[in-house]
């Protein structure tokens, strides 16, 4: 599992670079601590904090079907989603969220390491679904 997160975390790395434009500067230079990332406790923990935070749009399988899916949330198992994203990028909306969409920003009720915890849970619930596909 650790092997496929990292090799995952690799490939994303590349599509950083790409979506860099999108994030304020303030966040741009923002550490993505890798080992956190791939951590099984961070996972957890992420898990449980996702379940709190974010499953009521997103859905306990990620998938955007959650009980608020009215909002249109997006599937965090998507390909399409999976395909523009990165780390940073994820802890930048968890943060500070996205305008015209619903998502409210969590950064005054998450820590910065629980904030990288819901990135490491969604990344390794993505890689998890395209192994199991």
């Amino acid at each position: 599992m650790k092997f496929r997160l990292l090799a995952f975390l690799c490939v994303y790395g590349c599509f950083c670079a790409c979506s860099v434009d999108r994030i304020p500067k303030e966040y741009r230079n923002i550490g993505v601590p890798e080992d956190r990332l791939v951590s099984i406790s961070a996972m957890e923990n992420g898990r449980y904090l996702f379940q709190q935070h974010c499953a009521i749009c997103h859905g306990i399988q990620l998938d955007g079907r959650g009980s608020r899916s009215d909002l249109q949330p997006a599937d965090l198992t998507s390909e399409e989603w999976l395909g523009r994203t990165s780390p940073r990028w994820m802890f930048y909306i968890i943060r500070e969220g996205k305008s015209h969409s619903g998502m409210l920003g969590l950064k005054e009720r998450l820590t910065e390491t629980e904030t990288w915890d819901i990135v490491s849970y969604i990344l390794s619930e993505a890689v998890s679904e395209k192994t199991t596909e």
